[in-house]
């Protein structure tokens, strides 16, 4: 989010070089549309939802962050919203992160 904010992704990668890895990244994806009409119905959550067009910002700004990390070798799962409420993506979330940390799992 601080992209919006117009901070070079290459400083955000840097400033966070030292933290501990995740063993997992979970991405939250929809289509910016979906993202707009879920604003509309709930309302902004933060400051960066109030700018016009910022779904398709941010839709932007995620996919090049999942990139970003894809090719660094992260693990990263990445998760469908658009037709799911939010009960099911939950669920979803949950069986996977079940399965990726299952013990014996390599």
């Amino acid at each position: 989010m601080q992209r919006f904010d117009g901070i070079d992704p290459a400083f955000l990668w840097q400033l966070n070089a030292n933290a501990d890895r995740p063993d997992l990244a979970v991405i939250l994806e929809a289509d910016p549309e979906v993202i707009s009409e879920r604003l509309n119905e709930r309302g902004p959550h933060n400051r960066f939802q109030l700018l016009p067009g910022s779904s398709h910002t941010e839709v932007h700004f995620y996919r090049q962050a999942t990139e970003r990390l894809i090719q660094a070798g992260f693990d990263v799962l990445r998760v469908d919203c658009n037709r799911r409420p939010p009960e099911q993506s939950a669920v979803f979330i949950r069986d996977q992160l079940m399965r990726f940390f299952a013990p014996g799992k390599e």
